[in-house]
Order: C-alpha cells, then structure tokens, then sequence
C-alpha cells in the first residue's frame, strides 16, 4: 500500500507543472540581464564586459574583467566607463556615483579615488597618463603618469582640454565663484611646463586644439547683452596673449547671420571649419493676423516648414592668417563630407522623398573651395557621395540605383565601375530603388589602388578609374552558395594592398547560419571555411573586435535558445566562452524551426516556428502568427524580453504556452494587403496540417506596416480568432493626402516605398481602395485589439480612431490603447502594461480564460492611471454586438 501511495505521488509530482521551468514572469521584462561593451587588452590577455538588465534607463552595471586563460575574474558592480590601458597592465573605470577606480590587472589590487567627475586616459611618448577631475573641496585637476605614479595638480579647474599628440594641456581656472566669475585660461606644454595665462573672459566657452597642439581657438559668450552675442579667440604656442579671431562684424558675416560654433582646426591647421547661425526673426507686430499660406508652389509644405522655424546654421570657414570668414554651405544643402581643400555639400530645395515628381527637390551635389568658396559642380548626380582617404576620389551609387561611380576631383572625370557586372536586380523592392542590385562601398585599399564593394553575395574588387577589369575576390562562392559575405569590421573601412589573407563574415541565406571564411584578394581561389553554425555575430553591428597587438579576436556569439555571450578566438574555429549569462535557463524558453509554406497564390515562402521548450506533440497549442516583411533571416537570433517596441514579445508569448510564426512576405506592386493576406492565411492553411496546432485558436499581431496589414487581413477573413494592430495605417486614400505630427506627408512612402502602390491616388484609385481595410469594416468579424499614440510621429493617430470608430459603430467588438507620452512604439513600464494587456487580450480568445474588467467594462476616463482594469471580469463577457440595439425590441421612450 506504502508503494502504491509512493509511486503516486512520484507520477503527480513528475506531471505537476510546478516540477517544470515556469513561464517568464512580468518582472523579468525590465530585468533580463545582458552583456554588452565587450573590450581585449592589446596584448590579447585581458577582456572586460558589463552586464546589466534594464538597456532602457541606463541601470547599474556590474564589471566583469577575465584574463583569457581563465585563471583570474573579477567582478565589480555598479560601474560605468570601462577602459583598459594602452600597456595592458589596469582596467580603469568609475565605481558608484564618482569613484574612479584603477585596477592592477591580474591582481585584487583596486586604487580608489572618490569625488572624480571625469577622466580620461591620453599618451605622451612613451608614458600614458590618467587625467581626472577631482569635484571635492574644491575641483582640481590631476594628471596622473601611470608608468611612473608622478602627479602634477591644478587646483580651481573648471575645464580642461589635452590634444590628440599629448603634447599640450588647456584649462580653465575660476577667479572666484559662481557662474558669472571670470575664468583664467591656461596653457601648459606637457609634460613638464608651467602653466601659462592666456586669457581671462567670464564666459569663455568650448575649447579647440589643432591636432599638432600648437593652436587654440575658444568661444566667448557676451552675456551683457540680450543677444548673447559671441566671438572667436585664438592663440598660437610663443604667443604673449589670446588675440580676437572673429566676432559678428568680421569679414564674410552679412547682416542676417552670426557666429554659432568653433567645430574644429582643418588638419594643416590653416582654417577653423565652424558654424554661422540665422538671427532670430523679428517678433510679428501685435496685431498682426497670424494665417499659414500655403501655395501649391512651396518646395515644401508649410506644415514642414512650420515645424522647423528654429534659426538653421550653416558651415563655414575662418582663415587664421587673415581672420576672412567664408560661407561654404547655402540654403536647403546638408554637407556631406569636408577636407583642407574643399566641403562637398548637396543641394536640396524640396522635400527628398518627392525627387521623382519635384523639381526642386533634385539633388545637386557641389564641391566647394575652403580657400576661395568657389563651386563646382559634381560630374554625376550620385547618391551618398563619400570621399575617398587620399581625397582623390568622391565616390557614391548611381541616381537610379544600378551602379557605382567614382568621380576625379582633379580632373573632373566620372567613372562608372560597375555596369559590366553580371548581377541581376534585387527581388522584391519598392519602385524606390529602381533597379538596385545590392551594390554598395565597403573599404579602400592603402594608396586608393582599389577600393572594394559588395554586391548582396560577393566581394568585389574595382579600380576607382574603371581601367581595369572588376575583380570577384570571392570567387562568385557567395551566389553559387546563396552566401552573403562582407568584410570584418576590424579592418575600419581600409585593407593593406599586399594583405594576404582578410577576414570574411558570412550568412548562409538558406539556412540562416552565421560565420567566418578566410579570403584573398586576388580572387584567385574561393574563400577557404573556417566556422558555420546556427548563431549570430554581432555586438551592436560589430561581430569581431581585435586586440591590436596580436591575432586574438574577441566574439559575442547567440542563437534562438542562448543568450549572446563573449568568447575568444584565434583561428575562428574554436572559440573559448568569457561570459556564461544565460537568463533564459531559469524560464520555459523556445525553440525555432525554419518552416517553408505556400501561399495562398502559390509562391514558395520561409517562416519561423518558435515552439515552448517544453513543447508535447500529443498537446494543440494556439497559435500567433507575427509578421513584417521578411523575417526568415532572425532564425538563430535570440529574443530578448521586453525588446520588440511595438511588435510581438515572441519569447513571452512562447514562454506562456503559445507557438508563433513568423511567415516571410514578398510583394506584388499595387497589392501590399492582398499579398499580406496570401502569406499570413497561406502559412496559417501550412500550420493547420499539425496536429498539435489548434486550428481554431490562431491569432494575428502587426506592428507599423505590420499593423496595416493586421487591418488589411481581419477585413477580408474571418478565419482568426483574434488580432492586435499596432500603430497601423487603416484607410490608405485619408493617410496617402494626411500630415504627420512632424509635418511630413506619406504620399511618396505610399506611391514607392514600403506600401509599393506604384503610383498615385488618381493613377490607381481601385487599389487605394482595395488597400484601404476601412472600406470593408462591416465584414471584419474578429474581436480587435488596437494600439495607437497621439505623439506617433510615423503613422497618424487618427488612423485607429477612425477604424475604432467604424468598428464601434457597426456593433464589432474592438478595443483601443493610447499610452501618454509614447510615440510610434513603447518602452518602458507602457510597454510591460502593452504586454500584459495583449496577453489577456489573446488568452480570453484563444485559451478560454476570463476577459479582464478593461476588456469587459472598459475603464472611464476619470480613473485614468488609478484603475488599471487588469483584474479578471469571470461573471462578465465581452457584449457580442456591442452597443447596438435589438432592432426586434421597442425603445423605451420613457
């Protein structure tokens, strides 16, 4: 009998819920902790990285120093600015509020300096010192040789400044106290030299140094007058005094501008490249009537210019021989790069999204003289005009998009470089990008003998003059092999010529794998395999960081069921973990599966299926299906709680007994929803195959454009049982003509972007109303969750509204979100609330359980931020015909 009870209890307690991992937990959102700011040492032996657990306000974080061998860890919390030194041998960083710390690297030995309000770290010769700011009693400035352990101390600082080569000092020293006392400035030839007077000026304000250290120039504030006017000062090493550069009345400056901003020395130390600033307009006379005009000639809509009245600045250049002042950027251009010689600006009136109909929104791009100001015109008229290192070469893509071009400063030539390559068009992109083959700049080699470009597989080799043949380096291994290569990011945009080998990443389109090959510039021989595998590389876009002493790399590495962690590597073949933070072992986590279905017009798709990690065939789950154009290529990526914005949590949903699909979607020109509808409905007939898939319990969640189409979707099928739409266009014709909050219209978005319409309202009015979900509002049968924001800057708020409204009007059950202060997407406690919420929202739907009082009784405007609705309503449901009266039963005119 005592066995019989025993092997009872044992066969409860194995099927109990309780004996497995829980679900994740609504304080894990703002608290799962990652690693992040990973740096090696020089001489490769050391890494640092911080873990914290709320990316989203700047939390505590604790320090992790490792020496690679794995002999020696510490861990430190509640740091911030971690750095090693040059010579390997410290780790230096603030510990609490303004403590800087010096650690000994390899011991436990920390040196602790309170009251610092910041450092920095700087070489001079041989040395490397370590300068801070002490803010108690009274602020000094120390500067700190950490070879020798001297220190020199300036006492009173109030600022100070070191140049790049470490051989000058600048500071600020207060001549009493408060704000308004003049401030000394100070010049000090490192290491060793006395400090030297070289200014006095109460407000004296940001300080440049060219890069030899030998000239200065600062701003001065005149706060006497209303206007704060400002002037310019320079000093130059062997002078007695800082002497006046400029101010509002100097040569060059007409009457509507004023001196703004020093940016910084050009690097032969000739010119201060700096800002001149519109005045503020002259306050409107008390009566004047205050009307907007608008005119169907305004380059730009007033609704645009109205939110940008602010007094523009413009870049300009300050001769230091003789003081001239030249304006080298004009009205409506933005400027794209700048050398000794010359600005490269690009002009443009009207608005660039409108350039396919808008004159005045043509783009001109000019190079322009620091010497004399004069113009002239760029050969070509390309895209994203970069400067090549030597400033030989301006190089850019091609206006429609098809090619790449160089263009001779020297002689003025153009250069196409790539229209003899055998590469197609790019599937499935908005009229946009014309004819766009996934040609794109990616590095130089030294002396501008080549410069290298990706196509969307391959590695290509060009001359900058098209005199030679291009060259495929990778051996056209990519497209054989549905492989996209690029290059490390270690090499910083520039490779040796003689290099031999370089360093690939790779991502196999097919499968979604992430790694490394080795390959030759030559192009001789296909890239040689070092490591393949179902991960991600990436520590904020970087996947490879290299100590600059010897060939050892550091990683950071994740997939689907691993946190991303750091490792080691030498050859990127073995990779030794640094970091062991996985969260997601506590939880019932997920798997991924990639997935191919048909749609419902016959195409051939991939998707993702996410399944819990306790996941039992013999069970039907319900299902929600999350989409965005394509979203195949995330296979291996880990989700991160609480990350997704606006979108689905996948690792909540899944973690809480859901399976989640992600369906990739490619578009017909002029038919977004309806191309939408075939590939969600068309994964969802795929999907029904599955025994454990609950046919009738499958749900919809769109974000932004995935919104619009969540909307386009529950109006022309009512196969889903519920769905959430997210900030999303519901009535294409209103959107395509409205303005946004920031002024902007959606009219060419709509016409050749990520809507593909493929032309106007009044080319296509039939698919503008087939693309417009409103229009069919009475055939929405799906109980609808919206979620919108009044400051939503990307899609109208009225959008919701008007498809609420509709749906309130017909009787459909519909509810909607507007969280204060959010914008296009959430974050935050609004976004844990959004969760919790959608989680009810879709459980009530697709699990059965009690709708909450938000759902049932709605929550009055006065109890806004008091009643939050949460608690489940288990004696009430949702009304099925809303407010809709009976028409059978007589009104009650008493």
């Amino acid at each position: 009998m005592k066995l019989i009870i025993l092997l009872t209890l044992l066969q409860l307690y194995a099927t109990c819920p309780f004996a497995q991992k829980p679900p994740l937990d609504i304080g894990t959102l703002n608290n799962w902790p990652q690693v992040n700011e990973g740096v090696i040492t020089n001489d490769g032996s050391y890494v640092l990285y911080t873990i914290s657990k709320n990316i989203y306000h700047n939390p505590p974080k604790t320090l992790m120093i490792h020496s690679i061998s794995g002999g020696w860890k510490q861990a430190i919390p509640d740091v911030r600015s971690p750095v090693f030194t040059q010579d390997s041998r410290r780790a230096i960083f603030v510990k609490g509020q303004d403590s800087l710390a010096i650690l000994s690297l390899g011991t436990n030995v920390v040196e602790y300096i309170p009251h610092v309000s910041n450092f920095q770290l700087y070489k001079h010769g041989p040395y490397e010192y370590l300068t801070y700011l002490t803010n108690l009693p009274d602020q000094h400035l120390v500067l700190h040789n950490l070879q020798t352990n001297k220190q020199r101390i300036f006492p009173n600082i109030s600022a100070y400044l070191v140049s790049q080569n470490g051989n000058t000092l600048i500071y600020k020293s207060l001549n009493g106290k408060g704000k308004a006392a003049p401030s000394s400035l100070y010049w000090v030839k490192l290491p060793d030299g006395a400090p030297s007077c070289i200014d006095i000026h109460p407000c004296t304000g940001k300080l440049t140094l060219d890069k030899a250290g030998e000239q200065l120039s600062f701003v001065v504030t005149d706060t006497t007058v209303a206007s704060k006017e400002k002037s310019f000062w320079y000093y130059k090493a062997g002078m007695n005094k800082a002497v006046l550069l400029a101010d509002n009345n100097s040569q060059g400056i007409d009457n509507t501008l004023q001196l703004a901003e020093i940016s910084e020395f050009s690097n032969d130390g000739m010119y201060l490249f700096i800002s001149l600033k519109e005045k503020a307009p002259q306050d409107s006379p008390p009566n004047a009537v205050m009307v907007d005009i608008w005119s169907y000639t305004d380059p730009v809509l007033q609704s645009q210019q109205l939110a940008s009245l602010t007094p523009k600045s413009y870049a300009a250049v300050l001769h230091i021989k003789d003081h001239r002042i030249i304006r080298l950027q004009q009205e409506n251009e933005i400027v794209r790069w700048k050398t000794n010689q010359a600005l490269c600006v690009v002009h443009q009136q009207g608005e660039a999204s409108e350039d396919h109909w808008n004159t005045t929104a043509q783009r001109t791009p000019y190079i322009v003289s620091t010497a004399n100001g004069k113009r002239r015109l760029l050969g070509t008229d390309i895209r994203f005009p970069d400067l090549s290192p030597l400033n030989k070469y301006v190089t850019g893509l091609e206006y429609s998009w098809e090619n790449l071009y160089s263009y001779e400063i020297a002689t003025g030539l153009c250069y196409n470089l790539t229209d003899t390559l055998p590469i197609p068009p790019m599937r499935g992109l908005p009229l946009l990008y014309g004819k766009y083959r996934g040609l794109q700049f990616a590095a130089w080699l030294t002396n501008e003998k080549g410069i290298l470009a990706y196509d969307d597989f391959d590695i290509w080799l060009l001359d900058p003059e098209a005199k030679k043949q291009p060259v495929n380096i990778t051996h056209a291994y990519g497209r054989r092999n549905n492989i996209r290569f690029q290059l490390s990011e270690i090499y910083n945009g520039e490779i040796a010529a003689d290099e031999g080998k370089i360093l690939l990443t790779a991502f196999n389109k097919t499968n979604k794998n992430s790694g490394f090959y080795w390959g030759e510039l030559s192009g001789q021989t296909a890239p040689q395999l070092l490591t393949m595998g179902p991960y991600v590389y990436e520590d904020g876009g970087t996947s490879t960081i290299k100590a600059k002493g010897t060939n050892i790399y550091l990683v950071k590495r994740g997939c689907t069921a691993q946190s991303p962690n750091y490792f080691w590597t030498k050859d990127f073949k073995h990779f030794t973990p640094i970091s062991d933070v996985f969260p997601e072992k506590t939880y019932n986590w997920m798997t991924a599966e990639l997935k191919t279905f048909t749609t419902l017009d016959g195409k051939h798709e991939q998707g993702i299926l996410y399944k819990p990690q306790n996941f039992n065939p013999a069970r039907r789950y319900p299902l929600l299906i999350h989409y965005y154009e394509e979203k195949s290529q995330e296979l291996h990526q880990y989700h991160v709680p609480a990350g997704p914005n606006g979108n689905l949590d996948i690792a909540w949903f899944v973690s809480h007994g859901y399976l989640v699909f992600t369906p990739d979607i490619h578009y017909t020109i002029g038919r977004p929803g309806q191309s939408a509808l075939n590939a969600v409905a068309g994964a969802a007939r795929y999907l029904s195959t599955f025994s454990w898939v609950d046919t009738k319990r499958m749900g919809i969640q769109g974000h932004s454009f995935g919104g619009f189409e969540t909307n386009f979707i529950i109006a022309h099928t009512g196969f889903f049982a519920a769905a959430v739409s997210s900030s999303g266009t519901s009535d294409l014709i209103s959107s395509y003509g409205a303005c946004l909050l920031g002024g902007n219209i959606h009219q060419s978005y709509i016409e050749r972007s990520q809507y593909r319409m493929g032309g106007t309202l009044w080319e296509k009015p039939e698919l503008y109303r087939e693309n417009s979900p409103i229009l069919r509002a009475d055939k929405v049968t799906t109980p609808l969750l919206l979620v919108a924001n009044k400051l939503d800057h990307n899609v109208p708020f009225m959008q919701s509204v008007e498809l609420f409204t509709a749906l309130r009007r017909l009787g459909k059950q519909v509810w909607m979100l507007q969280y204060d202060n959010a914008y296009h997407g959430l974050r935050g406690q609004a976004y844990i609330d959004y969760v919790l919420r959608m989680t009810q929202f879709f459980d009530h739907y697709l699990k059965g359980t009690a709708a909450p009082v938000w759902m049932t009784k709605g929550i009055p405007a006065r109890l806004k931020g008091i009643d939050t609705g949460l608690a489940l309503d288990s004696l009430s449901l949702p009304p099925i015909n809303g407010l809709l009266r009976d028409p059978t039963k007589k009104i009650n005119k008493n």
